[in-house]
């Protein structure tokens, strides 16, 4: 096996049945794997730096973001075990480090010596090298030629002074294959091991040439904010300062709303990269920050997560801030789908606000299954909160953790193991909301159930019969299906304990003249596509309280046969033009 593609030709060994694969980023399980084997690989002095490093990872995003690759994640590991168990603090002093031994500590504490004849310190390797970020950044790309790649560092090692006595073509060749910061990923081709080493390098050469206009250009494009925010972290104080006006008065001119709020955050997250930034400066951007955060409304928020992570280091904590701001909040960090929005995500579990945590139960087919059961869903407060779960994987982590939620909303995802696996989850459960493409898998186990409350959502598979099933409803929402059947009407009649109906059929079919349903208290219907007049809702539903008349009429609606509800205290009828209203009285309010 190897490692390095360059190393052999196209379809080496193919007819032995080898095969070429490629390597995909690691996921945060696989990560923690590799840092638990790395550390048992190490031996046991290593073993009280496992630990704390798994800690780091979770909670600091910049050591996260670099263990994405066994490589970077092996580099991670030795870097912290060679530091005895700390990292350097802040984002450049971590990439200093990861660098230096990148370039020169790998191969000396190695004994490698210097096999293409060059030997050079880490500053004139970075200087060259990052004379092949700045072309890739600047050119919008992350791969270059080979033979582009080695004629800039030719170019470039003249004026290098350690590097001059050297062959170019040597230098090349030591920077590629020894560095460890770049790679081929084909034989004509060359990137760098981390995109992230490439915006630092890139930035670091922005600012060396003093490329402020090439920056604010950028500002607003997602793939130069880790660009910009590290060129804030190379700079010196005035030059800071002139890239935040810079970003400033890019704020001002930008064409639209979205574009604004891009820039905006992207200075404002540059923040804690500078050394020294003015405090009027400071105090100006964060000004113009409180704006926007937390945001208005669920747009607002989506918009804002369009901006990416960065973001989550702007957001509040759920200390002091109103109901609706922390569904704000929780909104956009639930739409930035990296694990790095999870402990952030758990400080709202346990919100009294239900649309907070109803948000944190939609978000997490987001992000890593395992990992968001255990630190949001499973200490979630499950009052009156509908739990959703739409995959298998989901379902399995419900068992596994041992949770029986009383309310659960099962979306379409999950097939027959899923829900097999739910079994005693649903058996008690009060309260289930179900896509009609699941009834005849939930069908089985509804024969023993604790069910008050159900709703059905969109059209079934096969007939009506798990509504036999359905006998303590006091509940029952059943959406847009068909048709009810006379049959099914008569079932409906007999959940004596019934106390709310809802059904939204283009044609829910006749209610039997012999059926009475006076349980029932409030009824809604969608009332422009059935062909049940008002007349039969007034004798099929002696005992209603309220009335929901759904989807706009085009001809006016006659009330007038509701008047024989005595007990009737509201219609709402959705902005169709009603009659006969003086025939129900004073105590009725009516909503059009």
């Amino acid at each position: 096996m190897t490692s390095r593609p360059t190393a052999v030709g196209d379809d080496w060994l193919t007819s032995d049945g080898f095969a070429e694969l490629t390597l995909t980023p690691m996921s945060a399980a696989e990560v923690t794997t590799f840092v638990q084997r790395w550390h048992r690989a190490a031996g046991p002095e290593a073993e009280p730096y496992e630990q704390p490093l798994l800690d780091a990872l979770r909670t600091t995003a910049d050591v996260a973001r670099l263990a994405t690759s066994p490589l970077m994640c092996g580099l991670i590991c030795a870097l912290h075990h060679g530091r005895r168990g700390f990292l350097p603090r802040g984002r450049k002093a971590l990439y200093d480090a990861a660098l230096a031994m990148l370039l020169s500590r790998r191969d000396r504490e190695r004994d490698m010596g210097t096999p293409y004849g060059v030997e050079l310190g880490d500053a004139p390797q970075i200087q060259l090298i990052q004379r092949l970020a700045y072309w890739l950044t600047l050119n919008g790309r992350t791969t270059m030629d080979r033979a582009h790649a080695e004629s800039v560092v030719r170019e470039a090692v003249p004026a290098i002074t350690e590097a001059a006595g050297y062959d170019p073509g040597a230098v090349f060749t030591h920077l590629l294959h020894r560095s460890g910061l770049l790679r081929e990923p084909t034989p004509d081709t060359v990137d760098f091991v981390h995109r992230t080493f490439q915006d630092y390098l890139a930035a670091k050469a922005l600012v060396d040439r003093w490329d402020i206009g090439v920056l604010v250009r950028h500002a607003a494009d997602d793939q130069w904010e880790d660009v910009i925010r590290m060129a804030v972290g190379h700079a010196r104080p005035r030059e800071c300062a002139e890239i935040f006006e810079e970003l400033l008065k890019a704020v001002d001119e930008a064409p639209d709303r979205r574009t604004r709020l891009r820039i905006l955050v992207v200075a404002a997250t540059a923040l804690d990269h500078a050394t020294e930034v003015e405090p009027a400066i400071r105090q100006r951007i964060l000004a113009r920050t409180v704006a926007v955060i937390p945001p208005h409304g669920p747009e607002e928020a989506r918009e804002l997560a369009s901006v990416g992570r960065a973001v989550l280091r702007l957001l509040p904590g759920p200390e002091g801030l109103d109901d609706e701001a922390a569904w704000g909040v929780t909104t956009t960090a639930t739409h930035i789908t990296d694990d790095a929005a999870l402990p952030y995500l758990a400080r709202f579990a346990d919100h009294t606000f239900l649309r907070v945590r109803s948000q944190l139960t939609w978000g997490w087919s987001r992000f890593d299954t395992a990992r968001y059961a255990e630190e949001i869903i499973a200490r979630l407060d499950p009052t009156h909160l509908d739990f959703t779960i739409g995959s298998d994987e989901q379902a399995a982590e419900f068992v596994r953790l041992g949770l029986r939620p009383a309310r659960l909303d099962l979306r379409a995802g999950l097939t027959r193991e899923g829900v097999a696996m739910l079994r005693k989850t649903l058996e008690g459960a009060q309260s289930l909301q179900v896509m009609g493409e699941l009834i005849g898998l939930l069908s089985p186990f509804l024969a023993r159930n604790e069910l008050r409350d159900f709703t059905l959502r969109g059209h079934p598979e096969g007939e009506l019969a798990f509504l036999h099933y359905l006998t303590r409803l006091t509940s029952l929402n059943l959406g847009a299906l068909v048709r009810l059947l006379e049959t099914d009407w008569r079932v409906v009649a007999a959940m004596d304990r019934l106390r709310d109906l809802v059904t939204h059929a283009r044609n829910i079919g006749s209610i039997p003249e012999s059926l009475r349903l006076p349980q029932v208290r409030t009824l809604s219907l969608g009332h422009a596509n059935t062909s049940l007049p008002l007349d039969d809702v007034a004798r099929a539903f002696p005992g209603l309280r309220s009335l929901v008349l759904l989807g706009r009429s085009h001809t006016p609606l006659d009330l007038a046969p509701l008047a024989s509800l005595p007990r009737l205290t509201s219609v709402v009828a959705d902005g169709t033009k009603v009659t006969g209203t003086e025939h129900l009285g004073p105590t009725v309010t009516i909503i059009t």
